[in-house]
């Protein structure tokens, strides 16, 4: 689990306002951490960059857990992500948030969201995409997320792996 105000300072000294989440800090139904798939991602980059693989033609998740800073009350996603070889059409990727307040036991919600996205016709470049979240999330809550790609929907157009390189995180 990620403590937000841990990782990040925010604007002025106070609480984070962005946390970004690499591959590293999620783990996908099959497998673990560890066995993260690491990738050199982008042109003329020798370091590689640890990534979970979607494939296509699969639905694939990847989870992990972060507590809401007490000053804020609500969050964006962003994925960062690249495609394996250059492809055109589309990708559809699966978000689901879930929130259960400290000391409750029932989740406040378990809001699942499917968006399709244009894919850029390159291949190991970093893609940030704007993700919708309708779930009601509260300062304080323990938000698990789930990102999949949704490759067996028949909107999900682009050929190859997704490598997910992480979530970006802005809180308001």
């Amino acid at each position: 689990m990620v403590l937000a105000n841990n990782v990040l300072g925010g604007s002025k000294g106070g609480p984070p306002d962005k946390l970004f989440l690499p591959a590293t800090l999620f783990w996908q139904d099959y497998g673990s951490p560890a066995a993260a798939e690491y990738t050199p991602v982008g042109a003329g980059l020798t370091t590689a960059i640890p990534s979970w693989d979607l494939d296509d033609g699969l639905i694939e998740q990847v989870h992990t857990t972060i507590i809401v800073p007490s000053e804020y009350s609500d969050i964006d996603f962003e994925v960062i992500y690249a495609m394996k070889i250059a492809s055109s059409g589309n990708i559809v990727f699966r978000l689901k948030v879930q929130s259960i307040a400290l000391g409750e036991r029932d989740q406040a919600g378990d809001e699942l969201a499917i968006q399709t996205y244009a894919v850029p016709s390159v291949s190991l470049e970093l893609i940030k995409q704007a993700l919708t979240n309708a779930a009601p999330i509260a300062k304080d809550d323990i938000v698990g997320v789930g990102l999949g790609r949704h490759g067996s929907d028949g909107s999900d157009t682009a050929n190859g792996d997704c490598h997910f390189i992480g979530l970006l995180l802005t809180f308001s």
